[in-house]
């Protein structure tokens, strides 16, 4: 006859069997879970990546537009400038015209001129 000794021994092994066997399979979700994990963080760095790439576009774009926008500014300190100065010489060339006519010949050229115009109307209109 066997001992209770001789009969547990393989009812012990059978048990630390079978917990091996849902150790292993619990492994085995872990590892799976681990692989999808690894996936996934691929995938979001490659995301990261493109994220990157696009904002460094984009801060590319911008510089380019900062230094349209200063040379834009430049021309057109440039352009009013320049009307600044024409204006000044326009005024002074004017000055300088209303100088050499005598005060009362200012009068009969004001009114005859404005006659002409006044005829230069009526034509252009016809």
């Amino acid at each position: 006859l066997l001992t209770m000794r001789e009969v547990g021994q393989p009812i012990r092994a059978l048990d630390q069997y079978q917990k091996l066997v849902k150790r292993v399979k619990s492994m085995r979700r872990l590892g799976e879970k681990a692989a999808s994990l690894a996936t996934q963080v691929e995938t979001a760095y490659g995301e990261v990546q493109t994220v990157g790439s696009a904002l460094e576009d984009c801060a590319l774009g911008l510089a380019e537009l900062r230094k349209a926008m200063e040379s834009g500014a430049t021309k057109r300190a440039e352009i009013t400038g320049g009307i600044e100065i024409l204006m000044q010489q326009l005024g002074e060339e004017v000055e300088e015209e209303a100088a050499t006519v005598p005060p009362g010949k200012k009068k009969e050229e004001e009114s005859a001129s404005g006659e002409a115009r006044g005829e230069g109307e009526v034509q252009g209109a016809q």
